[in-house]
């Protein structure tokens, strides 16, 4: 008696074939070789197209922001207490999480003033003497000048709307002053 595999026969079903090896490969039903073709190189295209795309659109719709203009001490002077239009500075910590925040407050107190208004940020870990001007400083801080005065100081995570108003309140009762001549 030969050793043979123990197979089932179902009717209707082909017997397995032996192989020129003598090995005996069993047929594969087509719904399986369909699921094997599924689940192959298809199925990757099909995940990994769709990713490439999205990240693709992502990258060429991301706005590429500019770097907001700073001051150091080397030109806070020139650029903020020599001036010819109002300023206002960010006095800010790189590292600080409420100092970000306030970053983008003064980007859209920039972006809302336009022409009107330099906006100026001051990373006061790279500024230690315009820091040493202004010792009460504590960041995230706005300090609006004009003229080379400090006419408004704010400290702290503020609402733009309020800074806006106060900055530009201040500078109005500033012109008046300086109108009845009683700014030296």
């Amino acid at each position: 008696m030969s050793a043979s595999p123990l197979f089932i026969q179902v009717p209707g079903a082909t017997p397995p074939k032996p192989s020129p090896s003598g090995t005996t490969e069993i047929p594969v039903s087509a719904p399986e070789q369909s699921q094997g073709e599924f689940f192959g190189w298809i199925a990757v295209l099909w995940a990994v197209v769709p990713t490439i795309i999205v990240l693709m659109l992502a990258k060429s719709r991301k706005q590429k922001t500019p770097e907001p203009p700073h001051v150091t001490d080397t030109d806070f002077e020139a650029e903020v207490l020599k001036s010819d239009m109002p300023v206002l500075v960010h006095f800010y910590r790189e590292w600080n999480i409420g100092d970000r925040v306030m970053i983008k407050q003064a980007e859209r107190l920039a972006k809302r003033n336009g022409e009107a208004l330099k906006v100026r940020w001051l990373e006061i870990g790279e500024s230690p003497q315009t820091l040493a001007r202004y010792p009460h400083v504590e960041t995230p801080a706005f300090l609006f000048f004009f003229e080379g005065r400090l006419l408004f100081h704010a400290e702290g995570v503020l609402d733009e709307a309020d800074v806006h108003r106060e900055i530009w309140e201040n500078h109005a009762k500033y012109l008046r002053k300086k109108a009845a001549g009683k700014v030296v």
